[in-house]
């Protein structure tokens, strides 16, 4: 019998996403994206300069391409890049309000089930 071996093949993090605009195409760096959302079941991309991007893919695959490190789901609705915080704000019942440089179509909110792990990223780096 012979012997199977089992190497995790470390894949690498995604650059850029395309998007496709009628009929062309145009590609967005992934580390010019400020955050991700969510909004009436479309996923936007918006950069550092305010632009919107809609992208024809689930939020929780882009969680999966981009980088840990870099980024971080704070509800269901947004991901946010470490790049784009200003700050952060106590919320009532134990949550936490997250600014971005860029400004976002609703509050950035993060459950208080979250906040721990949130802040231990943001101090990790």
């Amino acid at each position: 019998m012979a012997k199977v071996s089992i190497h995790k093949v470390e894949e690498k993090a995604q650059i850029s996403f395309s998007i496709r605009l009628e009929d062309r195409m145009y590609f967005v760096p992934v580390d010019t994206i400020a955050f991700i959302y969510l909004e009436n079941e479309m996923v936007y991309l918006t950069d550092f300069k305010g632009e919107k991007h809609v992208i024809s893919k689930t939020i929780q695959s882009l969680e999966e391409a981009i980088p840990a490190q870099q980024f971080y789901r704070i509800n269901r609705q947004m991901i946010v890049n470490r790049h784009a915080i200003k700050d952060v704000e106590p919320y009532h019942n134990q949550r936490i309000v997250v600014h971005l440089t860029v400004p976002t179509p609703e509050k950035a909110i993060i459950p208080r089930l979250k906040v721990k792990a949130f802040l231990s990223w943001i101090e990790k780096g």
